[in-house]
């Protein structure tokens, strides 16, 4: 398979088809596989487009990416992962009543409860599915936790990925919100080691988007082995990103 036409092909899929389309799903997972995360290291940055996006190039291949949702990705990948959320301390002790699993579920996972806001103490004298009592359960401000609601999800959760750090609903809903505020926004003229900053999606498993579904990149075109390579010149590309390809970005050296 041809790689511009992969990659040009893939991303048009992707981007255009609705969000559960089969045809979309299998594009995504194409163009991931396409992709290594050890590529993104390998990128070189060319320069900033309309202050909102980082023009790159990896081998033959140009891509382009949104500064914002880039930055927004590995700042909300990093609270998901590290992120240990403070638990409310309750009056008393609530005891849960759970399934046989369930109970075992969470004995297993009590560090990731605990990261969650739940601390929990386990009495092995009680009669199963009572063993779990509730000692503190996650506050915040703007949004009311659900105890039977939140916890159950993590419960289900930890059923497909026992050991990890996961979490519910509620708590990416905070995190998305965060990591937007935290992160570079458009019209934030960026230094080349701001720049940099685009390989932080090395470590980001799935980083072709934000929460809310908006990419981090796209590959703009392939350049063929006999068309100038693309140069750096300054920090800021001025233009329109749907104008000719034939900007700064490809300038022949010998014509500089």
């Amino acid at each position: 398979m041809n790689t511009e036409t992969s990659f040009s092909s893939l991303t048009t899929q992707a981007t255009t088809a609705t969000e559960d389309a089969p045809e979309a799903l299998e594009a995504l997972d194409t163009l991931n596989r396409l992709i290594n995360k050890s590529d993104f290291a390998e990128m070189k940055i060319l320069g900033q487009f309309n202050l909102g996006f980082i023009i790159v190039s990896l081998k033959n291949d140009l891509f382009i990416i949104d500064q914002h949702a880039a930055d927004e990705k590995y700042n909300f990948e990093t609270m998901q992962k590290e992120t240990r959320i403070k638990g409310q301390k309750l009056i008393r002790p609530q005891t849960l009543s759970l399934s046989a699993s369930d109970e075992l579920v969470v004995m297993d996972n009590l560090d990731v409860f605990k990261a969650n806001g739940f601390e929990l103490e386990v009495h092995p004298d009680n009669p199963s599915t009572e063993r779990i009592h509730v000692v503190s359960q996650p506050a915040n401000k703007s949004i009311l936790f659900d105890q039977s609601v939140d916890f159950s999800e993590l419960v289900y959760l930890l059923m497909d990925r026992p050991g990890s750090i996961v979490r519910c609903s509620r708590t990416r809903k905070i995190f998305a919100s965060r990591a937007c505020r935290a992160s570079v926004m458009i019209g934030d003229s960026l230094t080349e080691n701001k720049m940099i900053k685009a390989r932080k999606l090395t470590f980001i498993k799935q980083k072709k988007t934000v929460p809310h579904g908006r990419p981090t990149m796209r590959h703009l075109r392939t350049l063929s082995p006999t068309q100038p390579k693309p140069v750096r010149r300054g920090l800021s590309f001025i233009g329109s990103l749907f104008s000719s390809l034939q900007s700064p970005l490809l300038l022949d050296k010998n014509s500089m």
